[in-house]
């Protein structure tokens, strides 16, 4: 399948919405409510969990899962892409959390979590 890197992915991939047992690995919670958000090149989608490894602190676990992946894919073009999927997906992540800040709905101590969450998240597309 080379040069089909527009799939139908995850979207939104994040170490909780993965479960790993002895013998299987599910992956849940993509986007549904969007096809646009979800049908986009393979390497977002894994830049998207290794900016999340990054952001908690695990900058080997990213960089083992983007070469492991290139590697298990048969792209390893995938890797020159891979910092810019991050920087992209750190500032979505950023701009989604300072969304929420505004939302009335939302109670003051989230607020609180979601404007150090979107402080870190522009740390982390810097």
């Amino acid at each position: 399948m080379p040069n089909q890197w527009i799939r139908d992915c995850h979207g939104d991939l994040h170490p909780e919405h993965i479960h790993l047992a002895p013998k299987t690995l599910s992956v849940y919670d993509c986007i549904e409510f969007n096809d646009r958000f979800r049908y986009i090149d393979v390497a977002s989608d894994v830049a998207f969990l290794a900016m999340d490894f990054d952001y908690h602190g695990r900058p080997d676990l990213s960089r083992q899962f983007t070469e492991r992946m290139a590697a298990a894919l048969g792209d390893r073009g995938m890797l020159r892409l891979i910092d810019f999927y991050k920087c992209y997906r750190a500032y979505v992540r950023g701009k989604v959390e300072s969304f929420r800040q505004g939302e009335a709905e939302v109670a003051e101590p989230e607020r609180s979590e979601s404007r150090h969450e979107e402080r870190a998240c522009r740390g982390a597309a810097l």
